[in-house]
């Protein structure tokens, strides 16, 4: 299925990075894991292995 995105409006310009923006890149890795699976790339024991790995090279610790 293809998809189109539109930006309508950037807030709060600034640089991001992952150890002051962390909840944001855990819910875009999130989300861009999600996209996947709906797409068709994964299936979801292939999302649960893939979330586990994330979880595990955090530390444990997921925001979403």
């Amino acid at each position: 299925m293809k998809r189109k995105v539109l930006l309508l409006e950037i807030e709060n310009n600034r640089e991001l990075h992952p150890e002051t923006d962390g909840e944001f890149f855990d819910v875009l890795q999130h989300a861009l894991l999600l996209a996947l699976k709906e797409d068709g790339f994964l299936n979801e024991g292939q999302l649960l292995r893939a979330e586990e790995k994330i979880q595990t090279e955090k530390g444990g610790r997921l925001n979403y």
